[in-house]
């Protein structure tokens, strides 16, 4: 402790500029730090300090997955769009899906992209809830496949629920750049309410 003082010291009389350099620093840190702990209530929700929390934090995301996705370059641009409504998960951690075929229902397991089921259990009880939704699902062709629903990927819901993970070692950046989309959207405001 008495190091850090002592340099402190050395830095103040010795280059005055770069100690309130570093003590502004150091304030704006500890600032934004405590504003991002600011608890969920009504009144900072009416205030609009909520929605600013949550702009800061999902451009951080935003940040963090775009770089993800620019150091995996290896992403496919062509994909096939159907549409359907999410059914269930199997033992395998595929998501059931029933997609309009002619003048039929066909049901089909697909592989999520990018993603790793962590809590098979949980990923049933969030798609129980979206059963009656309408989806869109973007799938590429390694048969990785991104879930729509009201424009939030499926798979992001189940991360930030923690019933999943993203892959470590992605074979594809599709996924990714999924991500960062989402969280660049509700950095702008552009989220849909369903969304949140």
């Amino acid at each position: 402790m008495d190091r850090v003082k002592d340099w402190l010291d050395g830095l103040r009389y010795g280059r005055p500029a770069w100690f309130w350099v570093l003590m502004f620093a150091t304030g704006s840190v500890v600032c934004a730090f405590g504003f991002m702990l600011l608890p969920d209530t009504p009144m900072l929700r009416a205030m609009g300090i909520t929605g600013v929390q949550r702009r800061i934090s999902a451009s951080t995301h935003g940040v963090s997955w775009s770089m993800r996705a620019l150091i995996n370059r290896d992403g496919a641009t062509e994909c096939i769009q159907v549409f359907g409504n999410v059914e269930g998960v199997d033992y395998g951690g595929m998501v059931v899906v029933t997609v309009a075929q002619a003048d039929n229902w066909r049901q089909f397991s697909l592989t999520l992209a990018n993603t790793q089921v962590t809590d098979l259990m949980g990923v049933a009880r969030i798609i129980a809830k979206l059963k009656a939704e309408n989806a869109r699902f973007d799938i590429y062709p390694q048969g990785q496949t991104v879930v729509w629903i009201h424009n939030v990927p499926l798979n992001v819901k189940l991360i930030e629920a923690g019933v999943a993970k993203p892959d470590p070692n992605p074979p594809t950046n599709i996924y990714d750049r999924a991500f960062a989309t989402y969280y660049w959207e509700i950095a702008k405001g552009r989220e849909s309410d369903a969304g949140r």
